[in-house]
């Protein structure tokens, strides 16, 4: 505090200074000796005011503080008073200052503040991204520097590191002066090197083997798969889960007094390598004595069926697990019901003489409750009709579990979604249960505009618009232009899953096609409309309307020119229809991890519909999603398809089935597996002849893939695969078929790009034959299945 003295006051006045050369940003209160300066007390102020204040208003502080114009001063109030005002935080020194003006006496609080943080920034982090480091510090952007505050967050940060796994990271800070009394707040990380676990031992465990025990744990030892499975790592959160699994584990297969030790953690002198010591007492195992379910039963559910829903029983092991079955699957009656509250408690009796573990399950059912509000948060795109139409939950029913479970997975299959929780929230007054329904929004419209080159289709112009949740409706619009030496494509796309509003699914399509075939290119200009139902959540029908011109000329891609096929090559309109059924219960449309997806197909080109190519095509698939844990994904494809046609000249080249290439087998180039048939070399009678592919009228094909992470972070991930299959004669026999199989394997890399999923794949024929590449590159843009 500094002594201001004025003519007009013979007398100073004690000033209390909290500045601090030092440490110019920390504040700090230093009280001077009362003695070094006059005394004022007494003295009568007939204003108070505050200097210096940017952002802090003068009317909070001077509410906080006791002096009051008209009355007299007093020493030990003016300093009771600073203490006040520094208490708020905001300032880093604080001075007082008595005047005269216009024969009044003026106090003020001369007030210097602290700067502001403008922004936290991180430094050299590259295994956690800032949003992770975020949710760990708790400084805000405006809010009022601390320089203790940032200290403690800089150790929150180290913490976070050392459960991570990386026990030698290194974190500082830096306070980046700025204009206007700002400053950036800057984390400098140094993380270096994962420290692994070289060992996990089990001890005092006989009657389970160390891997029957280490299977369940997330916590592994470093292998050579380590990479892509993430053994290795150590997390504190995940170990303390494991010793919980433990414990769970010989809970589960009856061991009741079993426990687990303290673990014990060593670090290498290097501070390189974990090892691991879990000490385990197992004790005696039990098995199930008698069981009975006491309480309130339902009407649809009397003692009787209620027992049957018991997954213990007598004289077989004891199951924890299963003892959790049975009161969920109990719960669940219940809930369906209505009974949001219904209260299940297994009373167990442990009678150590026998080694048994009697069970009574007794139910408390509640009142009924009924859903009141649904709300819909998180939401800024997507329009709340798009989520409230996938809901199988209504405001005014009764509480369902199942309900509210289905309802979640159907609004996550939609894929707008990064995450959607449902909670709920009991009301006081009645039994009434709201519910919100919590989403969070990601990218659904993809833009992209660019060339490259293929070792396929040489040079590749691109482009491509489509938004999946259009204007936030749900409704999805898309665009494709793509030019290359194999192919040209113009296709425009609508489709809408609530037609007007109605469960009524729309689909339209308008394109022009251009491919090149090995020996001939095919070109049509038409499209298509499509009107589906839903049959219930997973099962719906379509049927969709085809017409398109096709022309088909001799000459591909191929190196020979031969001559056309006169019973095959032939121009003509097609008009067909397509029946379709489906079933879906994928967890996600655009990127699914588990489910199904089946669809099975007629379509119908006939002279009823003024077709000139007249055919009948039946189409079978089948995928199947399964997630591994840590983000691996198995995947499994297989196609079946034939085709017939009442005209003598059989099946159009055009419609017939090529594979080959990144959507179907991957070792083969684009459309080259298939029967195929001698043909003239040139228009020359005394040419020779060569081998033409003309497709099949049948085809069956198999894809299995492995899918796993490289660079989660930024999604790179890999996949290795197999394919199996080829293109018929739909007359041949089985045996024939099989011989004619043909399969590859592969491996490659995908990159669920903001533009959409890239693939690199290389793919390897087993028993490549004379005129096929040992090898084949396929790049693409989107997913395969």
């Amino acid at each position: 505090m500094r002594l201001r003295r004025h003519h007009r006051w013979p007398l100073g006045l004690l000033l209390i200074s909290t500045l601090t050369a030092a440490a110019p940003l920390v504040a700090s209160a230093q009280l001077v000796d009362p003695t070094a300066a006059p005394s004022v007390d007494g003295k009568v102020v007939d204003e108070l005011r505050v200097q210096g204040n940017r952002r802090s208003e003068a009317d909070a502080i001077l509410e906080r503080i006791t002096t009051r114009p008209g009355q007299p001063l007093n020493r030990r109030t003016l300093q009771a008073d600073i203490r006040t005002i520094f208490r708020l935080g905001f300032y880093r020194d604080i001075q007082v200052d008595l005047s005269e003006e216009g024969g009044k006496s003026v106090l003020t609080f001369v007030v210097d503040e602290k700067p502001s943080v403008r922004k936290v920034l991180y430094d050299g982090n590259e295994e956690l991204d800032d949003e992770e480091l975020g949710e760990v510090v708790d400084i805000r952007g405006f809010s009022i520097l601390d320089q203790a505050k940032v200290n403690r967050n800089a150790e929150k940060l180290k913490d976070l590191y050392t459960e991570k796994g990386y026990f030698l990271a290194d974190v500082d800070w830096e306070i980046v002066p700025l204009e206007n009394n700002e400053v950036d707040v800057v984390f400098h990380v140094v993380e270096k090197k994962e420290v692994k676990v070289a060992r996990v031992a089990i001890v005092g465990n006989d009657a389970l083997s160390d891997n029957d025990i280490k299977q369940f744990l997330e916590t592994r030892e470093e292998g050579f798969f380590s990479g892509l499975s993430g053994a290795g790592s150590f997390k504190s959160e995940a170990f303390e889960r494991d010793l919980l699994r433990v414990n769970q584990l010989y809970y589960d297969r009856g061991y009741i007094t079993a426990r687990v030790g303290e673990p014990k953690v060593e670090l290498t002198p290097d501070r390189a390598r974990l090892y691991i010591t879990i000490p385990i007492e197992e004790g005696e195992r039990f098995k199930t004595g008698d069981i009975d379910v006491t309480g309130d039963f339902l009407e649809s559910h009397p003692k009787e069926a209620v027992m049957q829903l018991v997954a213990l029983t007598t004289d077989e092991w004891f199951s924890s697990s299963q003892l959790r079955k049975t009161i969920n699957d109990i719960g669940e009656i219940y809930k369906d019901e209505g009974y949001a509250y219904v209260n299940i408690v297994p009373n167990t009796r442990v009678d150590p003489d026998t080694r048994r573990v009697n069970l009574t399950v007794d139910i408390e059912k509640g009142e009924k409750v009924r859903f009141g509000r649904i709300t819909v948060v998180g939401n800024t795109r997507t329009r709340d009709k798009a989520i409230r139409r996938e809901m199988r939950i209504y405001e005014g029913e009764y509480y369902s579990s199942t309900g509210i479970k289905r309802s979640k997975a159907l609004i996550t299959r939609l894929g707008y979604f990064e995450t959607v929780e449902i909670t709920t929230r009991p009301r006081r007054d009645d039994n009434t249960m709201d519910v919100v329904v919590e989403v969070k929004e990601k990218p659904t419209g993809t833009f992209q505009v660019g060339a490259g080159f293929s070792s396929i289709e040489s040079f590749v112009a691109q482009a491509q618009i489509s938004q999946e949740n259009l204007f936030g409706r749900g409704q999805s619009l898309s665009f494709q232009a793509t030019l290359s030496r194999l192919r040209s494509i113009v296709n425009l796309r609508f489709a809408d899953n609530y037609f007007m509003d109605t469960r009524v699914r729309f689909a339209a399509n308008v394109y022009r096609f251009e491919t090149n075939y090995q020996n001939f290119t095919r070109r049509s200009l038409g499209g298509n409309l499509t009107l589906g139902y839903p049959l219930g959540d997973d099962w719906s029908v379509a049927g969709t309307y085809t017409l398109e011109y096709v022309e088909v000329d001799s000459g591909g891609f191929g190196r020979r020119n031969v001559p056309t096929i006169a019973n095959l090559f032939s121009n003509g309109r097609t008009s067909s229809v397509r029946l379709s059924l489906f079933y879906d219960t994928r967890n996600n449309r655009r990127f699914p991890s588990k489910g199904w997806f089946n669809t099975a197909s007629v379509e119908h080109a006939t002279g009823a519909l003024l077709s000139e190519n007249r055919f009948t095509r039946y189409r079978l698939r089948g995928r199947y999603y399964y997630d591994l844990g840590f983000n691996i994904v198995l995947k499994a494809n297989a196609e079946w398809g034939a085709i017939t046609s009442p005209q003598a000249r059989g099946v159009p080249i055009f419609e017939r089935f090529f594979l080959g290439g990144p959507l179907s087998m991957r070792g083969f180039q684009i459309n080259s597996l298939g029967p195929s048939i001698p043909v003239l070399d040139s228009v020359r009678p005394d040419s020779g002849t060569v081998s033409q592919n003309i497709g099949g009228t049948e085809q069956l094909q198999v894809n299995t893939e492995l899918e796993f992470p490289i660079l989660q972070k930024v999604q790179i991930r890999g996949v290795a695969f197999i394919d199996a299959g080829n293109a018929f004669r739909l007359e041949d026999g089985y045996s024939d078929k099989l011989d004619q199989l043909r399969f590859n394997w592969g491996f490659g890399i995908r990159w669920f790009s903001p533009i959409g999923p890239l693939r690199f794949e290389w793919g390897f024929p087993f028993n490549a034959r004379g005129d096929e590449d040992s090898s084949v590159f396929n790049f693409s843009i989107g997913n395969f299945f």
